[in-house]
């Protein structure tokens, strides 16, 4: 710092700037170095599955903070006074058309520099509920219903509710099969973790 103020009063007093002006141009590089070192830098790569940088993810803070995009990533300028006592934050990643996911729990250091890798994986964490009536919208206990393709049912309860896993993202497309003794089998495509699921099962004739 000090080092940039010699070399600014040099520059001055050769071009015949005043005192008064000499100390404003000082105050004004003290107060962009100070400015700079309140703020910690956060760069985020973000990986596909295949291992392959990401360009089109969404990337946030849990603290906030606008996100801008530089050549092969993120990057972060957090005020340092933002930060929580032991300095902790979380970086999230999602690519929304593919439902995948990733999130890091950072330590910003000393350096007010990071640099992070978020690889993406699969989200399955939604869920899917709803209930099962009959063709006369009376609740339908004792059915089995399950995701095609996944593992694991659950059964209907006297009110005809269910709810299980979807082994799918929030929102992503899942095929429900129910199955009830006196009833025709159905199958019917949900969206997991948005709204419930209804679901009507007629008799077999």
């Amino acid at each position: 710092m000090g080092v940039i103020l010699l070399g600014l009063v040099a520059y001055a007093l050769m071009n015949g700037m005043t005192l008064t002006k000499i100390a404003f141009l000082g105050a004004n590089v003290e107060l962009q170095e100070k400015h700079k070192a309140d703020v910690v830098t956060i760069r985020v790569n973000v990986l596909g599955t295949d291992n392959v940088p990401v360009e089109d993810a969404k990337v946030w803070l849990s603290l906030g903070g606008e996100a801008k995009k530089v050549a092969g990533g993120w990057e972060f300028d957090l005020p340092f006074n933002r930060l929580t006592a032991d300095h902790k934050l979380d970086v999230y990643a999602e690519q929304q058309a593919t439902h995948l996911k990733g999130h890091r729990e950072v330590v910003a250091s000393d350096s007010r520099t990071l640099t992070i890798t978020i690889p993406l994986m699969r989200d399955t964490s939604a869920y899917v509920k709803g209930t099962v009536s009959d063709a006369n919208s009376r609740p339908v206990a004792g059915a089995t219903v399950n995701i095609v393709g996944a593992v694991g049912s659950v059964t209907t309860d006297a009110q005809g509710f269910f709810s299980l896993p979807a082994n799918a993202a929030e929102g992503e497309e899942v095929r429900l099969r129910v199955l009830r003794s006196g009833y025709e089998p159905i199958e019917q495509d949900h969206p997991a973790g948005v709204d419930a699921a209804y679901i009507i099962l007629r008799r077999i004739r």
